[in-house]
């Protein structure tokens, strides 16, 4: 649910939810939208986008922590965007493997 609402926010893909009525299971807001409205210069862009993504899935405690985020240069107002994160343990003897997302985000 984590990967498909983060797909659906970062990179604008389709929510596969929506047409089976269950889109809203896997909203969040978009973790980047302060940045949209308000452009800051290229020194901060990596650092506070990464503070607003670890901010809203850790903090929503969709992960347990992020393993890599990886915020490319822009490109005609595209950068490319890796995201892994640990999800959260269901069971104290199960390990979850990290999950990979990448995609272009505009800023």
């Amino acid at each position: 649910m984590t990967e498909i609402a983060l797909r659906t926010a970062l990179f604008g893909e389709a929510n596969p939810f929506a047409d089976q009525s269950m889109g809203f299971a896997s909203e969040i807001p978009d973790p980047l939208a302060p940045l949209r409205k308000n452009p800051v210069s290229e020194e901060i862009v990596r650092p506070l986008s990464e503070l607003l993504v670890t901010d809203l899935i850790v903090g929503t405690e969709r992960a347990k922590s992020i393993a890599t985020f990886k915020l490319g240069i822009a490109i005609q107002e595209y950068r490319n965007l890796t995201l892994s994160w640990e999800p959260p343990n269901r069971y104290s003897n199960q390990t979850e493997k990290i999950r990979t997302i990448s995609g272009k985000v505009k800023l």
